[in-house]
């Protein structure tokens, strides 16, 4: 398997050109927050008239799938929230929101 040439700046950017990077949010019944990343691709997009907040579920559909597949799972937590950007904290998200 080959590697790549590129700079991890170089890479950072091509990802940001291919994805829009989005945060699930999500709580459980206590009120816990946690917070998910996904990339979009962005040709998914292209063309679309539904804003993505009105998607999430269906993407997070998809995105639920994947972090499954990794071993990670979502057991009593709901999506309430998708930010069109990579949200690194909840405490970043409440002082956003």
């Amino acid at each position: 398997m080959g590697g790549t040439n590129m700079t991890q700046d170089e890479l950072a950017k091509h990802f940001k050109n291919t994805f829009q990077i989005c945060t699930f949010v999500l709580q459980d019944e206590t009120g816990h927050l946690m917070l998910a990343p996904y990339g979009i691709a962005k040709h998914r997009e292209a063309g679309q008239t539904t804003p993505i907040k009105e998607r999430m579920l269906d993407y997070w559909a998809e995105a639920e799938q994947i972090y499954s597949a990794s071993g990670m799972t979502f057991d009593g937590h709901e999506v309430i929230d998708l930010v069109e950007d990579m949200i690194m904290s909840v405490d970043e998200y409440k002082k956003a929101s």
